[in-house]
Parts: structure tokens; sequence; C-alpha cells
């Protein structure tokens, strides 16, 4: 994801007050202990397939070629 941008007025409109952050029980680090990171957003967990395509290259050129579906 990507940060918001330094100055943004909205940003500053709901700004909370020092001393009013959440505050969990729960410690993130030890929920999720593997996501650290920019590119954890990006990685495929092991043991999870991409999808493959069922459909032949030559029935897809096919149907990209009528014009009904253009």
């Amino acid at each position: 994801l990507l940060p918001p941008p330094a100055r943004c007025p909205r940003r500053a409109l709901h700004k909370q007050k020092d001393g009013t952050e959440f505050k969990s029980i729960y410690s993130l680090d030890k929920l999720y202990p593997e996501s650290q990171g920019s590119d954890t957003a990006w990685r495929v967990p092991d043991g999870a397939k991409q999808a493959d395509s069922d459909i032949p290259l030559e029935r897809y050129l096919y149907l990209k070629g009528t014009p009904w579906i253009q």
C-alpha cells in the first residue's frame, strides 16, 4: 500500500489528540509474526497455487475474434 501524502487536509481534520490512540490488548507481532516488510501484501502463502486457466489458447483467440464479444 502506498503511504498517505505528507500534507493531507482531511488527515489534519481527523487527527486524534495525543494520548487518545487506540491500544489493543493483542500484539500484532504475535498475531502475525511473519508479516514484516513492505512486500507482505504481495506474497502468496506457502502451498497456495495460482489459478490455472482451463481454456486452451485456440478457444480464447477464437472467442476474442468474434464481433459479438468485442
